[in-house]
């Protein structure tokens, strides 16, 4: 067990620093942000482990054995790009550990909230469907999942990013304990809390975007659930994030928005919408504007992400419920009423838990800041939140039951990307 562990944390460093590495020679020194680098890297190396982990079961090979593969090949191909002792010494020098401090003393001060919300258990979803994907995978048995109808709720057709790194932690620890997914859900949580700090120029609005996260109690909730709504609301933030950050100056970075876009749908089904309506969207600006380079390295970006997803969704036996029942909702496409119980929902949604959402579209429309409308990362949000009200519209379960059980959520998986890209916009 212990060498298990040994061998998946030097993994994990080895995939790290070598992304790292990359990053930082093809970043311009003048905004080069060591910190946001380095947690772009450990996220990636934590989803390309994901895919290693699924080729391994579906080629019954160890996965210990494609990860030392896979982390030999990476730093072959990365070896001239290796960061000198100088280079992490300067990047160091770059980090503003005061306003690091800020953020640990916030996290002080609210944790004492953060631990009420804190659920050992998980919740309804956690047990039902995440923590069983999870057991078939770290299983010897695990390609039993994918060959029998399995019970109604199970839904087999959800991808399995939060799945594979429970099951990668179980098996390297030999236990199917809640002390993994529970690390695994603050692991998550840490990631947005970090990525909302230091995603303004100034610690002052970033100190702003974390309280506005942990002081929400539906974010709280769902962050420690055991669901993939809030890990979703990671990679949705990222994608939008770093394609800010590079989308005009550093197109051979542009592959960094692309990865994190695809690979949402690799954490659940909305990431594939999400990926779509993204994609879209910036093929227009760079056809418009004549800068295919960007719109390349995006689509090089995504390509991984997306053979994994279609590997994936080709071994599923069973329909997606909305797909396999098309013909008895299509009608419910004209039904008015359905909208309007939607939008009444939404509006007693937003208006009483994430109530931040109005006042800071109130503040933009109010300082004029239209153009923030036109922007592809509200954009994108906007038409994905419209794919959702569709959704909504044509579902066949109960629509109240299903608004009522899901809204919530919904809106918690943009809330992040959301509040980065109107304070960015205020600030």
């Amino acid at each position: 067990m212990v060498f298990q562990i040994l061998f998946i944390l030097i993994a994990f460093s080895s995939l790290s620093f070598d992304i790292y590495s990359w990053i930082h020679k093809n970043v311009d020194r003048d905004i080069h942000h060591p910190v946001f680098i380095s947690l772009i890297a450990k996220l990636m190396s934590l989803s390309i482990l994901s895919f290693a982990y699924f080729f391994a079961l579906l080629t019954k090979i160890s996965f210990l054995l494609v990860f030392l593969v896979l982390i030999a090949v990476v730093s072959f191909l990365n070896r001239k790009n290796k960061l000198s002792f100088n280079d992490i010494r300067q990047d160091l020098s770059k980090i503003d550990f005061r306003s690091l401090l800020f953020f640990w003393i916030l996290m002080l001060i609210s944790f004492p909230l953060i631990v009420k919300y804190i659920t050992y258990s998980g919740l309804w979803d956690a047990w039902a469907i995440w923590l069983p994907h999870a057991k078939f995978l770290a299983s010897d048995n695990w390609d039993l999942f994918f060959r029998f109808t399995p019970q109604i709720g199970a839904h087999p057709d959800y991808p399995l990013m939060l799945p594979t790194w429970i099951a990668m932690g179980w098996k390297v620890t030999h236990s199917t304990g809640q002390i993994v997914p529970l690390i695994v859900g603050s692991t998550v949580f840490i990631f947005i809390l970090i990525f909302a700090f230091i995603s303004q120029k100034n610690y002052q609005i970033g100190f702003i975007f974390v309280s506005l996260l942990v002081f929400n109690s539906t974010f709280l909730k769902w962050s420690f659930a055991g669901y993939s709504d809030v890990m979703l609301a990671l990679y949705f933030l990222v994608a939008v994030m770093s394609y800010e950050f590079y989308k005009n100056d550093f197109p051979k970075l542009m592959w960094i928005p692309g990865f994190f876009a695809s690979s949402s749908a690799w954490v659940k089904n909305e990431g594939l919408l999400f990926f779509l309506i993204f994609t879209i969207l910036l093929s227009i600006r760079y056809f418009r504007r004549k800068k295919l380079k960007f719109f390349k390295f995006y689509v090089f970006g995504s390509i991984i992400p997306l053979i994994f997803i279609f590997w994936f969704k080709t071994l599923i036996t069973t329909q997606n419920d909305l797909v396999s029942s098309w013909h008895q909702t299509f009608i419910q496409l004209v039904d008015w009423q359905r909208y309007q119980t939607i939008f009444r929902f939404l509006y007693h949604m937003l208006l009483n838990y994430f109530s931040p959402i109005l006042v800071l579209l109130f503040l933009l429309i109010f300082s004029r800041r239209y153009i923030f409308f036109k922007k592809i990362g509200f954009l994108t949000l906007f038409l994905l939140w419209l794919g959702y009200i569709l959704v909504y519209v044509m579902s066949p379960a109960g629509l109240e039951w299903h608004i009522q059980t899901s809204m919530d959520r919904l809106i918690t998986q943009i809330y992040p990307a959301f509040l980065f890209l109107a304070l960015k916009k205020l600030a």
